[in-house]
């Protein structure tokens, strides 16, 4: 990719870190809230508990659609807590790399590459069990980190 002159990319290497810190955070914040969400279900915390995300509810109600039991959302929600736990790890590890220039690309990839896998589960299971008000939820979120990997790949890195 030409440059236009010395001072375009100036900086770009530092945004790339910042969009991979973003998206680990996303994923932490969205772990902690489900993790706190899945403790106050199972009345490991005080009833008037707030930060918790609610999926774990949603979740029932969904796959209820088919009476499939309430076991059943929470072993797909617990997955679920794992994969991003897995996410939030690659992601900082990717930010890390890419920071210090060390190896960094099979990180980056791996890490959006399962966290785009985990938005696309997630439009897929929308579709399957009918939740289409979560559909364009999921669907913008997968866009958008497919949107940030490309940018990623196709902006230099080198600062002038």
């Amino acid at each position: 990719m030409a440059l236009n002159n010395k001072y375009q990319s100036y900086g770009l290497h530092e945004i790339k870190v910042g969009l991979m810190l973003f998206w680990g955070l996303w994923f932490l914040f969205a772990f902690i809230t489900n993790s706190f969400d899945m403790l106050s279900a199972h009345n490991a915390l005080p009833t008037d508990w707030r930060f918790r995300s609610g999926n774990l509810a949603l979740m029932i109600s969904i796959v209820n659609v088919y009476r499939f039991s309430a076991v059943f959302a929470s072993l797909i929600f617990f997955s679920g807590l794992i994969i991003e736990y897995a996410i939030t790890v690659l992601f900082l590890i990717a930010a890390v790399k890419f920071w210090t220039k060390r190896r960094a690309w099979k990180w980056v990839n791996t890490a959006f590459g399962i966290s785009i896998a985990f938005w696309a589960s997630f439009v897929l299971f929308d579709e399957l069990f009918i939740a289409y008000n979560f559909e364009g939820t999921h669907i913008t979120l997968l866009i958008s980190e497919i949107l940030v990997l490309m940018t990623i790949h196709l902006l230099p890195t080198t600062d002038h």
